[in-house]
């Protein structure tokens, strides 16, 4: 597929199907299915079991971690390069949430060393006047282009 019609199907590829709402924390079973964390400690709340959940999709039972707390499935990195590469497309929209402050703006950085957003105040100059950062490179997200989202979706 390529970086164009990801873009443009971006929402369907980010939705969780439980809730039919772009993924928050996304976590993936050992089927490979991915689902919102709220979505899947709510499922386990209520399936009145301790020890094992069902998939929503597959219904394979999945043990539940050690620790008895879902966060602790794997993180799907995969998908959350998706989420930044929409949240950087709708970003004039909704605006992104800066890795620093918190505070949402449409007038917003990107790190790609971070893999985070930053936004115009002090976070990107706080960012960038770091000896540490002086090599990152970090853009403003109305100046992404298509190569710069497919080196969002390459990163490790």
């Amino acid at each position: 597929m390529d970086i164009k019609t990801l873009l443009n199907n971006l929402h369907e590829e980010v939705s969780c199907s439980v809730c039919i709402n772009t993924l928050t924390d996304p976590k993936t079973l050992p089927c490979l299915h991915v689902f919102c964390l709220n979505c899947l400690n709510g499922i386990h709340r209520t399936s009145g079991r301790r020890d094992v959940i069902a998939c929503p999709e597959c219904r394979m039972e999945i043990q539940v971690p050690g620790s008895g707390n879902l966060k602790d499935l794997p993180t799907n990195f995969r998908i959350n390069s998706l989420l930044d590469a929409l949240a950087i497309k709708e970003c004039n929209a909704i605006g992104v949430t800066c890795g620093n402050c918190n505070e949402k703006s449409s007038q917003s950085f990107y790190c790609f060393q971070c893999c985070a957003f930053w936004c115009k105040a002090n976070c990107i100059s706080f960012d960038n006047g770091m000896k540490a950062n002086k090599e990152h490179r970090v853009l403003a997200l109305k100046d992404f282009k298509d190569q710069d989202f497919a080196n969002i979706l390459k990163r490790e």
